[in-house]
Formats: structure tokens, sequence, C-alpha cells
């Protein structure tokens, strides 16, 4: 009921707080690691959300009256420029390949790690450009969850189309020098396809790589 929904969207809001200024706060100790919401960014210490899960436990208990427990994934990493997906312990869902640490637009992970990053580089500006509309695909999907595979392909239609907003924004990086450069190891680490531009159109050689070989999605769950 609107109950159970309030409360996970209580949840997923929680895990998306970066603190009071509700953007990520670097410190050049241990970055934005002062709320749920993780950003790499320190110097001596550092770490970065890199998924996210709410499980909804009521009334799956067992006996006549049991639901089946709701299980929300991102799938993804920094749960702020993700989208949840319903997933059912009972319901195989195919996500394709397994990622790892080097960047793979095949998966689902790295194709969401550059709206991610491109993002992050100014959140304060990039961010509003699709989360409301994430937001209410949110609430849609609470009132009445499709299956998983259903929302995965809306999800990848919809991130698609945000990714290329974020990435051709060409938003100046606004982060301290520190952070950027962090980042900047990240990508050659990862083998990240970048231009050597300090924002987030210096993505736009990943996004090519995800036009490539990433389907456009479906709006069949919206």
């Amino acid at each position: 009921g609107g109950g159970h929904s309030d409360a996970v969207a209580d949840l997923m809001a929680a895990l998306r707080d970066h603190g009071p200024d509700g953007l990520p706060r670097y410190s050049p100790v241990n970055g934005a690691l002062d709320a749920p919401c993780a950003h790499i960014g320190g110097l001596v210490t550092s770490t970065q959300t890199t998924a996210s899960w709410v499980a909804d436990l009521r009334g799956a208990a067992p006996g006549p009256d049991a639901t089946p427990a709701r299980h929300w994934v991102t799938a993804t990493a920094a749960p702020c420029t993700s989208i949840f997906l319903p997933a059912r312990v009972d319901e195989p869902a195919e996500l394709g390949p397994a990622p790892d640490d080097r960047f793979d637009a095949a998966t689902r992970w790295w194709r969401h790690e550059v709206l991610h990053r491109a993002t992050m580089c100014d959140p304060q500006s990039l961010l509003p450009r699709y989360t409301a509309e994430r937001d209410v695909v949110e609430a849609a999907w609470r009132a009445d969850p499709p299956s998983t595979d259903e929302a995965t392909r809306a999800a990848e239609g919809l991130e698609a189309r945000w990714t290329e907003d974020v990435v051709g924004a060409t938003q100046p990086d606004r982060r301290p020098r520190w952070v950027r450069r962090q980042w900047t190891k990240l990508d050659r680490d990862a083998g990240v396809p970048v231009v050597d531009v300090h924002g987030s159109g210096r993505y736009r050689p990943a996004l090519e790589s995800i036009r490539a070989v990433a389907p456009l999605g479906s709006s069949d769950a919206l």
C-alpha cells in the first residue's frame, strides 16, 4: 500500500543523501564520506558507493497471507545518479555481462558510470537535468512494480537519453583540483575513453562506445 511505498521511497532518499547541503562536500582527508552517498576524493582515505539495495520484507513472513518480498536495486554506482529497479528473488533478470575493473560499454554498470562520472563534474547543475523524471518513474514503479526485465529495458532507454544530455552539456568540472586529479587517474586506470578536458564533455568518447554497443532501450515499463 501507500505506507509501504512511502517507506521504500524514504530509504531510497536516505541512500542518496549527501548531507545538509544536498550536494557532495569534499574533504582532502576522506573525500565526500560524510553522508550515505559517498564519493571518491580523499587524499588519505576514500570510498565510493558502488551499488545500492532496498529490501522491503514486510508481509513476507511465512503464512497464508504472505506476499513476496520486494527488492529495489540499482546495479550501478552512486544512487544519486541511479534509478532503483524492482527485483524479485524468484524472477531471474538479464542484466548483461558482469562488470570488472576495466571499462566495458557492454555492461550496464559501466554504461551508467559515464552518466555518473559526467554528472559529478557539476552535480548542482547536472543532477536536476534528469532526477525529477527519474523520481516520477520510480514512484510509478513502487505503486505498480513491473518485471525486472521490463524495468531494466526502460531504465536503459532513460539513462541513454540522460547520458547524451549530460555529456552534451559540456559543463565545467567544479570539484576541487585534487578530486579532479583522482578521477583522471581512475579513468585512465580503468581504460575509460575520454578527451583531455575538465568537465562533463570529457566523456564524449565513452558515450560513443556506448552508442556502438548498447540498444537504446524501451519505454514499455514507463
